[in-house]
């Protein structure tokens, strides 16, 4: 192998060591804005059913929306007040109180679990509508 072909197969490894690396910083931008898109989902629509629930008494929802490593995670609305929050219980003892933001800042909330949580917000408003006038 002369000198010009070992430059070349430097250069092609180099190239597609670039490919990869340029194809993992896309996989990660689409991920961020994957996830970004969620949370905003979450929020427009927490936003919508907050403005119309009425203040009435604390309502914890009748089924986690999530589980995970020994902690249930379930939808909250509090005594005197219209604000959904993430209620995180271990067994029968709760833990936290954590708004929506705060949960899915502080908690490493993955993508899945924020795709269980968007799921359940109108299961819990249909249960919140059974039990409040």
């Amino acid at each position: 192998m002369n000198e010009d072909e070992i430059r070349e197969k430097l250069k092609q490894a180099k190239d597609a060591e670039d490919q990869k690396e340029m194809e993992k910083k896309e996989t990660i931008s689409q991920a961020n804005e994957r996830r970004k898109n969620l949370e905003k989902e979450i929020m427009d629509e927490i936003a919508k059913w907050e403005a119309v629930l009425p203040k009435g008494p604390e309502i914890i929802d009748s089924e986690p929306f999530a589980r995970s490593s020994g902690f249930s995670y379930f939808l909250l609305k509090r005594k005197g007040e219209n604000k959904i929050q993430v209620l995180i219980k271990s067994g029968e003892t709760i833990k936290t109180v954590q708004d929506i933001d705060y949960f899915k800042e502080t908690f490493a909330a993955s993508d899945e679990m924020l795709e269980m949580l968007r799921g359940r917000i109108p299961n819990f408003i249909k249960y919140l509508s059974t039990l409040v006038d």
